[in-house]
């Protein structure tokens, strides 16, 4: 099992600090069927880094997912839903994709195409926070971040929040 994200930036068209997704490309494996998705290396991977976090203590599956896929080509918006501690992130349509289901001893990975893998938790988490980590990663190497409204920062905000409470630790980006 694999799940990769390398090329980490900001869009080009857009100024470093009102880009508050970070973009990358990512590279998945899972039981031998491997993705990698490099496309000019824009995917939002913030989006993902945040819904792989969820996956650590939630189900991702068809019926109840964690967001829209878990590896969003584009992340359009984010809102602070009232009363929930999670943010909600508009994504397209368009992304990797694959089951996640936690059982007894295992946490079973399980791709659009049928191919399965069984993993420890730990391996899972392990996985998980060494992407959510290269992402946050890039957040502190960069410019702070300057929502361009209060719904924006205020949505800035919880993607943080949520960020530290499901990472174990304050978010380090700005």
């Amino acid at each position: 099992m694999k799940v990769r994200v390398y090329n980490l930036g900001w869009l080009q068209h857009m100024l470093e600090q009102h880009d508050l997704c970070a973009h990358g490309a990512v590279e998945v494996e899972i039981g031998g069927e491997h993705f990698e998705r490099d496309d000019e290396a824009d995917w939002c991977v913030s989006a993902a880094a945040l819904f792989l976090l969820r996956t650590l203590t939630r189900d991702h599956t068809a019926s109840s997912p964690v967001g829209n896929k878990l590896i969003p080509c584009c992340g359009h918006a984010m809102y602070v839903v009232v009363g929930e501690e999670d943010v909600e992130i508009d994504t397209c349509p368009t992304g990797l994709n694959w089951e996640v289901q936690h059982l007894a001893t295992s946490v079973l990975l399980r791709t659009e195409g049928g191919t399965e893998e069984y993993v420890t938790p730990e391996e899972w988490e392990h996985t998980v926070f060494q992407f959510a980590d290269s992402v946050e990663d890039l957040y502190k190497h960069s410019l702070p971040k300057e929502p361009e409204n209060s719904c924006e920062a205020a949505a800035y905000a919880a993607f943080q929040a949520e960020w530290s409470r499901r990472r174990g630790k304050r978010f380090l980006g700005n």
